[in-house]
């Protein structure tokens, strides 16, 4: 009688050995999944981030940009007797602008239209002066206008993941 508890005992044990055994596996499974599915939301959540919403684009300061555009310039415009727009064409693509420099005069109303001519999303940051076109898409463009009204050069780049650190970036020089 003894015998018969003991494998009765000790089929229950090995029953509930793998039934353990099978509740770690499956706890250890959801926990994977659930990982993976918080790492999609928050990836999903930063690419949303990175598009900026419209009419934000003189008001927007970049602390870690990593991203670089091409600028090119266009022929000055004269609007009124006194007001001129200076208006400059860029395009850029992976990872560079084009023209990369630029230069215009000081006090000069600047008028920069951003053509994204990549396959990734890019936009055009000058954060010295507080200058960004919205992040666009590929065969599109973004317009920008701001007063030129620090001396100096400054650097203007792609703040779109890694683009800046990739060499997407060049230089505006106002005199």
């Amino acid at each position: 009688m003894d015998e018969d508890n003991n494998k009765i005992d000790t089929g229950g044990q090995t029953n509930s050995s793998g039934n353990k055994s099978m509740m770690i596996a499956i706890a250890v499974l959801a926990i994977a999944i659930l990982a993976v599915g918080g790492y999609l939301v928050m990836s999903k959540n930063k690419i949303r981030s990175t598009n900026l919403p419209a009419g934000t684009a003189q008001n927007i300061s970049q602390t870690n940009p990593t991203s670089t555009t091409n600028v090119t310039t266009m022929p000055t415009t004269t609007l009124g007797s006194t007001d001129q727009l200076k208006e400059v064409a860029v395009e850029g693509s992976e990872f560079s602008f084009s023209p990369s420099a630029l230069t215009v005069a000081k006090g000069e109303k600047v008028q920069i239209t951003f053509k994204n001519t990549g396959k990734f999303p890019h936009n055009l940051v000058i954060s010295e002066l507080g200058v960004s076109t919205k992040t666009i898409t590929p065969g599109t463009t973004d317009m920008v206008e701001f007063t030129a009204d620090k001396a100096g050069t400054f650097t203007f780049y792609c703040s779109v993941g890694n683009h800046r650190a990739q060499g997407m970036e060049g230089e505006i020089t106002i005199e």
